[in-house]
């Protein structure tokens, strides 16, 4: 029957040490105290759980819970061998090992039939020959919440999952999951897909090594989805420091890849594709970044139809067909002897992109000459184009902002946009694709600006790269942009004093919020006003909110304020102090109400 087993209060803190496997061949649900108090041990020599009802027609239910297997050892499965429903939550998958040397050995489970799901649990320091954390074979996986971290394999250090050859009934769907530090003496460091459908979501990779293709994703002939995921500082040292997509072994079929919302970052190889390889296959890139990833041969940040020439005793290796297709995507900072930016050997499409800012030897261009563009940016500098810095802008991936007066702003093309079901930006919700009416060049969209004052010269001299933005810059560029618009200054510019020397003239919406009032001045130099905001219109009004700094040394004639001359709607707010030099008939604040 359905039964549970639970454990007495007892037992926590204790570990429970196995002297064989145990054998589950009906419903259960075991439920520990906790993972960090119940430890069942396989004392080096044997599997913990074997979860069979020798029944093909069949698939009993089993339910694990709140514990930790460690110390497993078995020929495939050293902490579990799974043939039915297994639901694992809040576990410890920890120490265990698989001695098959080449076949689905699962270090931590080994699921070779039914269905496996993983939830809020670790698996960390396991080893096996394929899957050193989770190995599976018709299987529909589901894995959520969860780490993989320091597990080592041949294939797929963390997860090794396959379907039966060109079959696409097994699924898997990795979701919120995160894959750190695991290594592979063959391919994908983090997951190994061959064949099938599969998903990776809300998921980072990060610190992989492969000492052959795929640091993060190797993906053979797997129809896959990658989406809001970041790949970072991931090394392969033959192809694919990010993602390995393709046929390596066999000229029949190849793995269709989708990228969306995403960022490759810092990844790296020796030979070709530091961020994305794909050398067979559809690869289709949306709304993602590509980011200072690196090659010591071609491609830097994406390297398609290169050959293979590696384990030709399986097959023969193949080179293609392999197409690309690239919408609103920023690939810039990427490095590499040959093509630092994007090599490939077939034509390949890109729209509302841009490709810049990726150094390259002299001898060659950033780019393949291969490329029909749409819509697109693409040259050696970002100087004024996009903020340097990949940062975090919002969203669950790291992006770079266009700057003020960006090229990219407003320069899209939107029905290519909308035809290809973008929303939103690289960012997500709150993000909208499509602002102000044009969409805009690359993954990231420009909207309500927010300006960071780093210089406390009062200059407006067209410069507004790190360490340079003035406060009159930063409200000259809010003035022109059709947002409504934020200006914070910099950590840097705490307890100083700006001077001003000439009025600054607000004519849009805008925040500008100091460090407080005792840490941040703005003063005149006694012969001129502060500030004048006015939009010119006396049939509109715009809002300005100013807080946190103190206001010195302004002065004006007449019936001016030495401070402010305002002739639309300003909350004046009290965190904002006066030490104004009075006008003749009016100190400090002067203010013509709009209508």
């Amino acid at each position: 029957g359905a039964d549970t087993i639970s454990f007495g209060s007892s037992l926590a803190g204790e570990t429970i040490v196995l002297s064989d496997e145990i054998l589950i061949s009906d419903d259960v649900t075991i439920t520990g105290l906790g993972a960090d108090q119940l430890t069942l041990d396989g004392n080096g020599d044997s599997r913990i759980f074997n979860i069979d009802d020798s029944l093909s027609e069949s698939e009993i239910i089993v339910e694990l819970s709140g514990l930790t297997l460690s110390n497993g050892f078995a020929i495939d499965g050293g902490a579990i061998l799974n043939y039915e429903n297994l639901t694992i939550t809040d576990c410890i998958v920890s120490g265990n090992s698989a001695s098959n040397s080449f076949f689905h050995a699962g270090g931590g489970i080994y699921s070779a039939a039914g269905s496996l799901t993983v939830s809020g649990s670790l698996f960390s320091g396991n080893s096996g020959y394929s899957g050193g954390g989770i190995a599976t074979v018709n299987t529909m996986l589901t894995v959520t919440h969860s780490t993989f971290s320091g597990n080592t394999a041949q294939e797929g250090g963390g997860i090794n999952f396959e379907s039966p050859y060109q079959n696409d009934i097994y699924t898997a769907s990795v979701t919120s999951c995160r894959f750190l530090q695991n290594n592979v003496t063959g391919n994908g460091a983090g997951i190994l897909f061959e064949h099938g459908q599969a998903s990776v979501s809300n998921s980072i990779f990060t610190g992989n090594i492969s000492d052959r293709v795929g640091g993060g994703i190797a993906n053979y002939w797997t129809t896959l989805f990658v989406e809001n995921s970041t790949f970072h500082q991931n090394y392969a040292r033959v192809y694919g420091g990010g993602i390995s997509n393709g046929g390596i072994f066999s000229s029949e079929g190849g793995g269709d890849l989708t990228l969306l919302s995403s960022t490759l970052s810092e990844n790296s190889t020796v030979n070709n594709g530091g961020g994305y390889y794909s050398n067979y296959g559809l690869t289709r890139i949306f709304n993602s970044t590509l980011s200072g990833n690196s090659t010591l041969h071609s491609g830097g940040g994406i390297n398609v139809g290169r050959p293979i020439y590696v384990d030709t005793y399986s097959a023969p290796n193949v080179e293609g067909p392999a197409e690309l297709e690239i919408f609103n995507s920023t690939i810039t900072g990427n490095t590499a002897n040959h093509r630092s930016g994007i090599y490939t050997i077939y034509q390949i499409e890109v729209t509302n992109s841009i490709i810049a800012g990726n150094p390259a030897d002299e001898s060659y261009p950033q780019n393949s000459d291969k490329i029909t563009a749409t819509s697109s940016i693409i040259q050696d500098s970002i100087e004024s184009l996009l903020d340097p810095v990949l940062r975090d802008n919002g969203g669950t991936t790291k992006t770079h902002a266009l700057l003020p007066l960006s090229a990219a702003i407003n320069a899209g093309d939107n029905s290519t946009a909308s035809n290809a079901g973008l929303i939103n930006d690289q960012r997500g919700i709150g993000f909208p694709r499509i602002f102000d009416g044009i969409v805009d060049i690359g993954a990231f969209e420009s909207q309500s600006l927010h300006f960071l004052v780093d210089s406390t010269l009062d200059t407006d001299d067209g410069n507004y790269s790190a360490g340079n933005l003035s406060l009159r810059e930063a409200i000259k560029l809010s003035n022109e942009s059709a947002s409504v618009d934020t200006i914070t200054f910099d950590a840097s510019l705490f307890d100083q004093t700006l001077l001003l020397y000439n009025e600054l003239v607000i004519t849009d919406d805008v925040t500008i919020i100091g460090h407080g009032a005792a840490h941040l001045t703005l003063s005149g130099d006694g012969t001129r006003r502060l500030f004048r905001i006015d939009d010119g219109d006396a049939e509109t009004s715009i809002s300005v909110e100013l807080s946190d700094f103190t206001l010195a040394n302004g002065f004006a004639y007449y019936n001016s304020g030495g401070a402010f001359t305002i002739w639309n709607h300003c909350p004046f707010p009290m965190s904002c102090l006066q030490t104004i030099r009075p006008a003749f008939y009016m100190a400090g604040l002067f203010s013509v109400p709009a209508t």
